[in-house]
């Protein structure tokens, strides 16, 4: 199902994106040792999200699309940690594969890049699990989808990609940024309850 409004298609996707808070809580920060494979089973339930997250996406032209998938895979990648992060990029990939079009590589470049920022931040700046402070949050959310912007302009036909670029700046850079602060200071207040 395709929607005309990147506002109105953010807004479906994030009650999808509140479920990794279930997943964080109920799998990766459960204390019984006995569930096994924790990380494989989170980034199977991040690609199942992922799937539903890109199958109602906005569409901007044919085989071009827009969907809040950077904001699953930066956080998949600052909270959830290698393995789930893969293998919700995974099960993206190869989705975003099948839709094929002409924004295809873009997209791809968009979940490869949205999760190794996600993974590099953990690493630097997380590593610890130490508390992230908003701001910070606002600046990681800020950065994945400037990446974002840049990777449209280089990857899409020089023919649309400016008029694209153009078209999604806008709610890219205020909705989706703000998203991810909400969504990883979900996350990390239900870390620092059960640290608590």
């Amino acid at each position: 199902m395709m929607y005309d409004s990147p506002y109105f298609a953010l807004a479906n996707n994030a009650a999808l994106l509140l479920a990794m808070g279930t997943i964080y809580d109920a799998v990766l920060l459960s204390s019984r040792a006995s569930i096994p494979y924790k990380s494989h089973f989170s980034g199977i339930a991040l690609g199942l999200i992922g799937i539903a997250i890109m199958a109602t996406p906005m569409q901007i032209t044919d085989g071009v699309i827009i969907d809040s998938r950077s904001v699953l895979l930066s956080t998949a990648g600052l909270f959830f940690g290698l393995i789930p992060t893969l293998v919700t990029a995974l099960f993206t990939v190869l989705f975003r594969i099948l839709e094929g079009g002409q924004g295809m590589m873009a997209g791809i470049a968009f979940i490869i890049s949205s999760g190794a920022i996600g993974l590099i931040w953990r690493h630097y700046r997380n590593a610890e699990g130490r508390a992230l402070h908003w701001t910070e949050l606002y600046i990681f959310g800020l950065a994945v989808h400037l990446v974002m912007l840049l990777i449209t302009l280089i990857f899409l036909p020089q023919s649309i990609a400016f008029a694209i670029t153009s078209a999604i700046t806008l709610p890219v850079l205020l909705l989706y940024p703000a998203v991810t602060v909400l969504l990883c200071m979900a996350l990390s207040h239900q870390r620092t309850r059960k640290e608590t």
